[in-house]
Parts: C-alpha cells; sequence; structure tokens
C-alpha cells in the first residue's frame, strides 16, 4: 500500500497543479463581478454556428487528450524514480516492463481516440469553411430586400440557411466535399446532375438530394401551420467549389456557391409573397434563430428577464429539443 501511495506523488503534484489553475481562473472570472454586458438581447446565429459550437467541444476533447499523451510518460517516469528513491521498488527490468507497459496501453488508447477526434474535427471544418462561404454570399441578398436566416434549428436537425423574398422561401443546404489534387483533369472537380441523382467522380447517390427535399418540406409544413397559410419552399443544394453540369432540370436547385444569390433572386416559387407574408415569416423564424447568448459576460438581468428564445415546435405549444446536427461529407 505504501509503494502505491508513494507511485502516486507525482500525480498529486499534477492534480494539485491543476487544482491551482482551476483557482486562478476562478479568481480571473470573479473579478468581473459588478460589471454586466452592454447587449441586452441574444444575438442571431450566424452561419455554421452548430458546427462552430461541435468544433469548440471537440478542441477541448482534443486538447485534453494530447495533454494525456504528453504529460503520461513523466508521470509513470516520476512515479517509477519516487519507488525507486524511497526504496520502494526492487532493482531489476519487471518493474520498468510493467511501466512501460501501463505506458504503451495508455498511448494506444488515448492515440486511437485523438485520431478519430482529429478526422471528425477535420469533417467539421470543411463544413464550416463552406457554410460561412455560402453565407457570405447569400447575405448580398439582403441589398436586395431579402431576408436571410443561418442555422436554422428544426426537429432534430439544422438547416443551413433560409432566404426569405419577393419570390418566395428557399432552404438552402450546403455540402463540403473536398476535391482532388489540382492537375488531375476538369473533369475530376465536376459534379453531374440529372435532375434525380448527383454524380461525383467518386460517388454516385441522391442523398444530399433527399435531404434538401425533407428539410424544405419540414419548413413548408412548420410555417404554413405558423402562419395559416400555405408557404411553399423551395430546396437549394449548394456544393461549394464544385463545377455543376446540369444535364437536366429538377426540383432541387444545385448550386456551386459563386454568385448563387443572383441566380435565386431569378427564381420563383409557385407563390409570390407579399410584405406582410414576409414578416409574418420572418418574425417567426427570428424567435427561433435568436438564441445567442454574450459571451463576454453573463446574461444580464435583462436577458434572463426575456422569454426564453422559441424553439421550431414551442410556437405551436410542442416543444421537441434539438439533439444533433447534420454532418459535413468529407473524403
Amino acid at each position: 500500500m505504501t509503494s502505491i501511495l508513494i507511485g502516486l506523488i507525482p500525480l498529486f503534484l499534477f492534480l494539485g497543479a491543476l487544482a491551482v489553475l482551476s483557482g486562478l481562473l476562478y479568481w480571473h472570472s470573479s473579478r468581473r463581478k459588478g460589471y454586466r454586458s452592454p447587449l441586452t438581447h441574444e444575438l442571431l446565429r450566424a452561419p455554421g454556428h452548430s458546427l462552430l459550437k461541435r468544433i469548440d467541444d471537440l478542441n477541448l476533447d482534443i486538447d485534453c487528450y494530447a495533454t494525456t499523451m504528453a504529460a503520461m510518460p513523466l508521470l509513470l517516469y516520476a512515479s517509477y524514480l519516487s519507488t525507486r528513491y524511497f526504496g520502494v521498488a526492487k532493482e531489476g527490468a519487471q518493474t520498468g516492463i510493467i511501466y512501460g507497459l501501463v505506458w504503451l496501453a495508455y498511448t494506444l488508447y488515448f492515440g486511437k481516440k485523438l485520431q478519430r477526434l482529429l478526422r471528425e474535427r477535420r469533417g467539421y471544418r470543411l463544413g464550416l469553411d463552406c457554410e460561412m462561404a455560402v453565407g457570405e454570399e447569400l447575405n448580398n441578398l439582403m441589398g436586395e430586400g431579402y431576408r436571410v436566416y443561418h442555422d436554422v434549428p428544426a426537429e432534430g436537425f439544422n438547416i443551413d440557411h433560409v432566404v426569405v423574398g419577393r419570390n418566395g422561401i428557399f432552404a438552402v443546404e450546403t455540402k463540403g466535399r473536398s476535391k482532388p489534387e489540382k492537375g488531375r483533369g476538369s473533369s475530376d472537380a465536376t459534379v453531374v446532375y440529372d435532375g434525380r441523382t448527383l454524380r461525383f467522380p467518386d460517388w454516385i447517390g441522391t442523398s444530399h438530394l433527399d435531404q434538401a427535399r425533407r428539410q424544405a418540406e419540414w419548413l413548408s409544413q412548420w410555417l404554413t401551420e405558423v402562419v395559416g397559410k400555405f408557404i411553399p419552399v423551395r430546396p437549394v443544394l449548394v456544393i461549394p467549389g464544385w463545377y455543376v453540369e446540369r444535364v437536366r432540370r429538377g426540383d432541387v436547385l444545385v448550386l456551386n456557391g459563386k454568385k448563387d444569390y443572383r441566380f435565386i433572386a431569378s427564381q420563383w416559387t409557385d407563390t409570390a409573397l407579399s410584405r406582410k407574408l414576409i414578416q409574418s415569416v420572418s418574425d417567426v423564424l427570428e424567435q427561433v434563430c435568436r438564441d445567442v447568448e454574450p459571451t463576454a459576460y453573463k446574461p444580464s438581468q435583462e436577458i434572463r428577464g426575456e422569454a426564453p428564445p422559441a424553439q421550431p415546435r414551442k410556437i405551436l405549444g410542442r416543444v421537441t429539443p434539438i439533439r444533433r446536427i447534420d454532418r459535413a461529407s468529407t473524403h
């Protein structure tokens, strides 16, 4: 028992240092008491808001795993030296082998975890870059009187962008896919859309189109229930950076993210929207998208006193929590 406690001395020192660091951080945050943020309301979601939060969580996990992998050899070696110094470990290779096996087990376990997290973060980063690029492009429509909302929370998923304007409502789904290296031919960076299927150089399928349709259908049904008038929604799929070869028109608009706001402005849905209807739809989307609290200070009394931001079904009297976000497609 004594040998075990002596061997854990380096771990206790490491945990003690972490406790001191935590105390310093708490002391720093407590000094902000008596001050509050000048903002008195939540902010609207930015493009890729959900992906950014997920990336932040992954960064925290990656830092923890990386720190553990880096510190573990030092802790084990310090533990070995402590037991030798206090004379509780016998001479011989057996003790060193045991410590070596423990280090190898930790390295393999945390290395596998770290590899999975890095791969997952790479996919989310690609999705975030593409959503931000498409969001910046769509924001140009605001100068023409359109309303643009990003990362709209729905029932169990999120809609990357929603555009509301005089010529209708568009649910925009962004798919980030990595491209082949330059010099392999232009056909390697081309996706063929025949109205029903997407044909990439290394993949053929309809899942991206099906997702865009489902999201547009859900948004149409939800807005129709809330507003009390049929609201058609046109599905749009944007694949940034890829050349889109349209062989045949389909019900889903497939774009490549370059000057697409002009293309969307030229499209028409089944119903032209009046100013009053545009305002009604915008008010509803504003409620579900304005839920980002300022981060510099804790929420002020003004924000706390307001009603909580409405979830998609909360307006209808039914609450359905948001549990996940759609992942980016990577290769």
